[in-house]
This record gives structure tokens, C-alpha cells and sequence, in this order.
């Protein structure tokens, strides 16, 4: 999104903003170059909501880790929020994640899994998927190999708990859950979690009467296996040659039980 719609607070074709509308969550968070945002800000002041953006610009480095920047490709991390102190704080906790080495630092990374903890609960997140996650990022921090990567820790953890995968749950991150139309911005803690269909189900039914447009795309979404590689990518299996070629287990990882490509069998 390059301006800031004229809209944002009511914007139902936009998850973040519904679940701030709908009391669904208390923040969102955003990365968002300098000259945008200013109007973001002003777009979002004029509903109650409260913005805070990072004084520092971030780019994004191999592995997905933040770095700071001043190339023409930074970003700023900023949170919208329902309330002044709630922004500052979760502004605070990303960009501590952002700045921190972890290293081998056990206390470094218990200070990361304290703030995902509270990030987590502003944004929504139900408390089961915050700790999956945090359990199976400590779990991929702490592995010598580095075999597999931290998110295919976190899918392949959430894979094992399952006994059925949902559609709507199809949540991969980085823009992942726009293409197989999940309303989730976060990882469930397995393909079947309770409290994630609810806050999916929620999300969906808010569009039957604001954007019947856009429920009736979750309605109508073709269902595809999703493949996951031992780096964390993912991509839906037959959707034009965009998943790899090869889906036969390749990548034994030693103490996980799995091999890389790994097939979710969503419609399967």
C-alpha cells in the first residue's frame, strides 16, 4: 500500500484495522517507509487511534532479521493502537526485538520470548499460539545444525498438533495469508486451534455485511495443499508452478521426526 486510504479505521477489506474496530485487538503493527508516515499518522488520529513510529529506519536482511538502515529501502517500524501508552509500549517491545542480539545468550532470549509474549496479546493473538510460538522459536534458536529454519520449526510443530487443517487457518505470514485467504496475521499453534477458527470465523462473518465482495472470496477460495521448504518458504502445491518441483521428503532433520518439502495437506 503505497498512500493511506482515506478510510482506515472503518476499511473492511483490511484485517488489522477490523480487529481494532471490532475490539479484536488493542494494536497493529506496520512497517512503513519515512514519507508515509505522516499520513498514516493523521488518517488514524482523526478516529481516536494512537500511532508510533520508530525514530530509527530498518531494512530487512537475509533470514528475515531487521537491521538498521539508511538505504532507500528502510523502513519504519510503527504500531497503531487504541491507546497513547499502549503504542508507546508495543513500539518499545519492537524495536528492542529489532536492536537485540540474542547470540548464545540464554537471557537475551529470555528477554525476546517476554516481549513476544506481550506483542502477542496486544495484537490479538491467542495465548496457545503465543506460546507454540515461542516455544518452537527457542527451539530453532537453540539447534546447532540450523538444518531447518525458525519458521519451518514453527509449521512443522503446528503440523504434528493437528488432527484436521482448516481453510481459514492457512496463515503463513508475509502476505502468505492474503494469497490463501486466511484472515489471520499470526502462526496457529496447530491447524485446527479453537480459539484461532473463532477469531477467523469472527473475522469472516464481520464481512458478510461490510464487504460481501470480499467474504465471498474466502467462500470461493480454491483449497491446495501448502509445501513447506527447510528454509520457511511456502507455497501452495499446483498454483501454476510457484511450489516446488520436487515434493518428495529430500532434508532429513535429526530430532524432529520430518523431512523437508513438507506437504500440509489443506483440501487433501
Amino acid at each position: 500500500m503505497t498512500t493511506a486510504p482515506t478510510n482506515l479505521a472503518i476499511d473492511h477489506s483490511c484485517v488489522e484495522a477490523r480487529g481494532l474496530a471490532l475490539g479484536m485487538r488493542t494494536a497493529w503493527r506496520l512497517r512503513l517507509p519515512a514519507e508515509q508516515v505522516p499520513a498514516w499518522r493523521s488518517a488514524y488520529q482523526e478516529r481516536d487511534l494512537h500511532v508510533a513510529a520508530s525514530n530509527s529506519a530498518y531494512a530487512t536482511t537475509e533470514g528475515g532479521v531487521l537491521q538498521r538502515s539508511a538505504g532507500a529501502a528502510a523502513v519504519h517500524l510503527v504500531v497503531i493502537a487504541t491507546s497513547e501508552q499502549i503504542a508507546r509500549q508495543c513500539l518499545r517491545d519492537e524495536v528492542d526485538n529489532a536492536d537485540r542480539d540474542e547470540g548464545d545468550d540464554p537471557n537475551a532470549w529470555a528477554a525476546t520470548v517476554d516481549t513476544h509474549r506481550r506483542l502477542g496479546r496486544a495484537y490479538g493473538y491467542p495465548d496457545c499460539c503465543v506460546t507454540a510460538f515461542c516455544d518452537g522459536w527457542l527451539e530453532a534458536i537453540a539447534r546447532r545444525d540450523r538444518v531447518v529454519s525458525d519458521n519451518a520449526v514453527l509449521i512443522l510443530r503446528a503440523h504434528l498438533r493437528s488432527k484436521a487443517w482448516h481453510p481459514l487457518l492457512r496463515a503463513f505470514g508475509a502476505g502468505l495469508g492474503d494469497e490463501t485467504d486466511s484472515p489471520l496475521r499470526h502462526l496457529p499453534c496447530r491447524f485446527d486451534c479453537p480459539k484461532s477458527l473463532a477469531l477467523a470465523e469472527a473475522l469472516v462473518a464481520d464481512l458478510t455485511t461490510s464487504n460481501p465482495r470480499q467474504a465471498e472470496r474466502y467462500a470461493a477460495a480454491v483449497v491446495r495443499p501448502i509445501v513447506v521448504a527447510a528454509d520457511g518458504t511456502v507455497a501452495q502445491l499446483g498454483d501454476g508452478g510457484t511450489a516446488p518441483v520436487q515434493v518428495e521428503p529430500t532434508t532429513p532433520v535429526a530430532g524432529l521426526g520430518a523431512r523437508f518439502p513438507l506437504v500440509l495437506p489443506f483440501g487433501g
